[in-house]
């Protein structure tokens, strides 16, 4: 039978290791390398105890300032605002608030309202001349005049605050005066409805008011192809007592002077909605995303105040955040790169001797994360100093706000922040290792 046919057997070769002997050669080799490179530990230590000391307090502070803020206009005001431009009420699931009221161009503004005897614009016409300007202020109805269309939704909570309001005058045809609940319905200031003669149960035509589009006038909206409405006139209202209401409840009144309200369809598309939302932060972030996806967006003047000056805060200590972290992975650098040319010929010895990368790795890699624990350790601990002096400061800039400027200490900051150096470190000497070739370690110990 030929050889190669032959049964032929095969042998293993098990190396068992000590891995108890290999892990205290290991720590040997690093604590002698750490008492080489002592000096420099110790310095590039120090530093970065400090910039990792400044770098989680500027983050903390980038959390903890606005938080003061958004905490301070939370008890300063009850109602919390906006409105979106161009928008139907369809729109509130995608906006993260509850629609309250809107005003459409051709309904609630730049309007003509039909009644039974008379019609009434309620944007005053181009004047074109003085006898014209005179005749206007003459009639008594040549001032602007706005309606507001309520979300039928908001509706009756909305106008419980108003029922005093309410006119009972039976001339007026109020007897069962009430506020709308279907679209279709409005009521009118008791001055418009005796101008347009119209009375409880009647019905008002709401159109586009054509003497406004005329191409020639700067500020006219776009008024063609606009429909006309029909609506039921359900009560009317004493505009002194609306006025008065305001006055007496000015945080938690929200519908705005009108001299008429009406109900809003859902599906009706309106110039400007007005949401409002539960808490201040969840207004900004609204906000932000809004203006970021090309919506126009309105605050009133003490929101977007507070709004920019909490903007104002974040792009500061986010920019003096982002040279601290830079300032850290610089040192990291530094750091990585003295052990690789302070220790360069000891690193080819040691892979001459048959150390695999993955041992060298091992030794100074170890002193790095080591360092770096130390570090994140004591800077968290002198973070805590440092917020609690900025957050103090913050007091005395917002003296409005200054009770609401609470350090806060959170763990997961300084928890990922080791977790970033430790990667950075790891990948940055694993690229620094893969530069020792051969022939560098052959050039190194030639002369040994």
């Amino acid at each position: 039978m030929p050889a190669y046919f032959l049964a032929s057997k095969s042998y293993s070769i098990t190396i068992e290791v000590d891995w108890k002997k290999y892990m205290k050669r290991i720590l040997r080799l690093i604590a002698l390398e750490a008492s080489f490179l002592k000096r420099t530990i110790t310095l590039i230590g120090i530093i970065l105890i400090a910039f990792v000391a400044a770098l989680l307090s500027v983050i903390s502070v980038l959390i903890d300032v606005p938080d003061g803020m958004y905490s301070g206009l939370d008890e300063y005001a009850n109602i919390f605002v906006c409105s979106v431009d161009g928008v139907s009420t369809a729109f509130s699931a995608d906006c993260g608030g509850t629609p309250l009221y809107g005003k459409k161009i051709g309904l609630t503004e730049y309007a003509t309202l039909t009644g039974a005897t008379a019609s009434l614009n309620t944007n005053p016409p181009p004047m074109s001349g003085k006898e014209d300007e005179k005749e206007e202020s003459d009639s008594g109805f040549s001032l602007k005049r706005s309606g507001c269309a309520v979300n039928l939704n908001e509706a009756e909570a909305l106008f419980s605050l108003y029922n005093e309001a309410l006119n009972k005058n039976v001339l007026l045809g109020s007897a069962e005066a009430r506020w709308p609940s279907t679209a279709g319905e409005i009521v009118l200031s008791s001055d418009i409805a005796l101008f347009l003669g119209l009375r409880v149960g009647e019905t008002l035509t709401i159109g586009p008011d054509l003497t406004h589009a005329d191409p020639e006038e700067p500020e006219a909206p776009d008024l063609e192809n606009l429909p006309t409405y029909a609506f039921t006139v359900v009560g009317t209202y004493d505009p002194n007592k609306i006025v008065d209401t305001i006055k007496q409840l000015p945080l938690e009144c929200v519908l705005p002077y009108a001299d008429f309200y009406l109900a809003l369809d859902p599906e009706m598309t309106v110039s400007s909605l007005t949401f409002s939302f539960p808490d201040t932060k969840t207004l900004h972030d609204t906000y932000r995303r809004l203006e970021a996806s090309g919506y126009g967006v309105e605050l009133s003047a003490l929101a977007e105040r507070q709004f920019n000056n909490i903007a104002l805060a974040e792009a500061f200590f986010g920019a003096v955040s982002g040279v601290l972290g830079a300032m850290v992975l610089f040192i990291l650098y530094s750091l990585i790169a003295i052990f690789y040319r302070q220790r360069k010929q000891q690193i080819c010895r040691l892979k001459l001797l048959g150390a695999t990368s993955g041992t060298v790795a091992w030794i100074y890699c170890s002193i790095a994360v080591l360092l770096v624990v130390i570090s994140v350790a004591i800077g968290t601990a002198f973070s805590m100093l440092f917020n609690v002096y900025f957050m103090n400061l913050c007091a005395q800039l917002f003296d409005k706000f200054s009770s609401n400027f609470v350090s806060h200490f959170r763990p997961i900051i300084p928890f990922w922040l080791f977790l970033i150096l430790t990667a950075f470190t790891l990948t940055l000497f694993f690229i620094v290792n893969r530069k020792v070739k051969n022939a560098d370690i052959a050039q190194e110990v030639r002369h040994e």
